[in-house]
């Protein structure tokens, strides 16, 4: 008797426990968030207020102010994850999936497409219901091609290769063509929900380019099974099978980053987790019950169709009471990243038009606090690009007439704070690498990890005013009315046109000279720098985009950059690839969509 009445408090006690580990977690991030934030704002005010504090210097410091704060927040976060990483934490109150745990539910896998490559999307399927099967799980997962294409001859391209995984897998494996595809990828799932997800437990939703090996499949189902609480549980995909040069710098710069980005994640945010649209698991039930997304009020740009829908059915999710999870420890989950520059601002122009949408769900009732952290986060990533650029210009402009008058030896100090807590998370990520054994060795080792990382910094400085000037430029077509529609992805690599890359780029080489001259104009050594940086960066625009495009330099720099994934080919990426390539030398048609507009003629659509 004694013993049952000790144990009745147990569950609230642990709960207790949870709530204050994670709220310890959340406060360490948001500490040396603040703390790193108020040493940059110090000594610039300090520095602004060298002649007294007017309206130009109260100015200049709001829109230094908050791109300070969102590097600040990357710097705690990074600082969460490393410590994390270090010491062994995990997610307060997820209980871990056994790896040997019988599964007795069945899950739906479903690769939504939209004019993709059948060959492409059939080989990452063939490889993972080959290991499903290989496992003796095929009975327990079902394949779901969701196809929202538009072209007839791409649509029998698409039922062929059905037909071959069918032939070639002992699973079902099924397609679906929507004649009407409203609502796009997020409408074609939810079509699926409503049609057939009661007859599944958990719903595995992919991208085109997914990836995943049938153990990390196996494991998610196993973390839903062993938390009944769980509304979705995401992995921290990586980034792979690329090989222009831009593509391998963001491998590299995601191979380096995200351990302690994604441990960083997963600590703070606990059960309040988000969604990132793929390599995702869901609860069916829950996911039928909770996630409908409503139609904004008005027409695209802002309202219509929610583009950036993951966020929001997360956060539909958590205001009904599930819980949402990150397990950045599961590997072997995969993306691929655009192979240019263009390709990638393309994509951008789309996430940035979905993300500020967002504006108009803040206010939706009885959303959870940390959901509404998610919604912010997300828009200050493309918020924050008209301040920088207001914040160069303003400086310049403000500077000529004498209307700001900086502290040279404070204004120093402050640039010099504020790049410390930029690189930061970088430092931190670098240090993190070197400490681990496998994976220092897994990207060359540890000379390679520092020259690549020293490469990777000097060309992200380097392109990050052009990326900077685009977002703001979206913000300015976002305002002005301009829908970014949903075009088909660019995932294939290929040369860049100089006609089109300086089309791109007009701006940019206006911009660089305006800047230069004001340089000149100034004539104050740390004004010329403030400006010329940005200038290198915008006028070297167009040569960085071709050259980091371009098969010639891809092959040049192979030593650069190298990933785990790279130089240890994981057997699921070694198998998707064997596949591939035996798919695209059978006797059939091309297997790639035909009659598609030029690769940079379709970016300019898109973005």
């Amino acid at each position: 008797m004694d013993g049952l009445v000790d144990a009745a408090p147990a569950v609230p006690r642990r709960l207790f426990y949870r709530l204050c580990l994670v709220c310890l977690r959340r406060g360490i991030a948001l500490t040396a968030a603040l703390l790193g934030a108020s040493a940059v704002l110090s000594l610039a005010g300090q520095a602004l207020a060298a002649d007294g504090f007017g309206a130009a210097d109260a100015a200049a410091l709001v829109l230094f102010t908050l791109p300070t704060l969102w590097i600040a927040w990357s710097a705690g976060h990074a600082l969460l994850g490393f410590l994390g990483r270090r010491l062994g934490w995990t997610p307060a109150g997820l209980a871990a999936p056994q790896p040997r745990a019988p599964i007795h539910t069945r899950t739906a896998i479903l690769m939504p497409v939209y004019e993709e490559a059948p060959a492409a999307w059939g080989a990452n399927l063939q490889a993972m219901g080959e290991e499903l099967s290989a496992l003796g799980l095929a009975g327990q997962f079902d394949l779901f091609v969701l196809s929202d294409t538009r072209r007839d001859d791409v649509a029998v391209e698409e039922e062929e290769m059905r037909s071959r995984l069918a032939a070639r897998l002992p699973m079902a494996v099924h397609y679906r063509r929507r004649q009407d595809n409203t609502g796009k990828k997020a409408g074609n799932i939810a079509d699926f929900c409503r049609r057939w997800a009661s007859r599944y437990d958990h719903l595995l939703v992919l991208d085109a380019d997914s990836l995943m090996s049938g153990t990390t499949v196996a494991q998610l189902v196993r973390a839903m099974q062993a938390n009944p609480q769980a509304g979705l549980i995401q992995t921290a995909p990586r980034l792979a099978r690329r090989h222009s040069l831009f593509a391998r710098l963001q491998q590299f710069s995601a191979a380096l980053m995200s351990p302690i980005a994604a441990t960083g994640q997963a600590l703070w945010q606990g059960r309040d987790g988000n969604f990132w649209g793929h390599n995702a698991i869901i609860r069916s039930r829950a996911w039928a019950e909770c996630a409908h997304l409503p139609r904004l009020s008005g027409e695209a740009p802002w309202g219509g169709h929610i583009l950036s829908h993951d966020f929001v059915e997360a956060a539909l999710l958590r205001r009904s009471g599930w819980e949402i999870w990150m397990l950045p420890e599961l590997g072997s989950s995969w993306e691929e990243t655009p192979p240019s520059l263009l390709d990638h601002l393309a994509r951008d122009r789309r996430w940035c038009q979905g993300n500020l949408q967002h504006l108009r769900v803040l206010g939706w009732p009885k959303l959870h606090p940390v959901s509404r952290i998610h919604l912010m986060l997300g828009i200050a990533t493309y918020a924050i690009a008209p301040l920088w650029l207001a914040l160069v210009i303003g400086g310049a402009l403000l500077g000529l007439t004498d209307a700001l008058a900086l502290d040279p030896f404070l204004a120093a100090g402050a640039l010099m704070a504020s790049g410390t807590l930029l690189f930061a998370p970088k430092l931190l990520a670098l240090l993190d690498t070197l400490l681990d054994r496998t994976r220092r060795r897994g990207m060359g080792g540890a000379f390679s990890v520092i020259l690549s990382t020293l490469a990777e910094t000097l060309l992200t400085v380097l392109l990050a005013p052009a990326v900077l000037f685009f977002h703001a430029r979206f913000l300015i077509e976002l305002v002005a009315g301009r829908d970014s529609g949903w075009g088909r992805q660019q995932r294939d690599e290929a040369d860049q046109r100089w006609g089109e890359l300086l089309a791109w780029h007009r701006w940019h080489l206006a911009g660089a000279a305006l800047l230069t001259a004001l340089a000149f104009l100034t004539a104050t050594p740390g004004m010329v720098l403030w400006l010329m940086l940005p200038a290198v960066g915008w006028a070297s625009g167009p040569l960085l985009a071709w050259a980091t495009a371009h098969p010639r330099v891809a092959a040049a720099t192979r030593w650069l950059f190298r990933t785990p994934d790279e130089r240890f080919v994981p057997e699921t990426i070694r198998r998707a690839e064997a596949l591939l390539q035996r798919l695209r030398q059978e006797d059939q048609p091309s297997l790639l969509p035909t009659g598609l507009p030029a690769t940079l003629s379709a970016r300019r659509v898109a973005a």
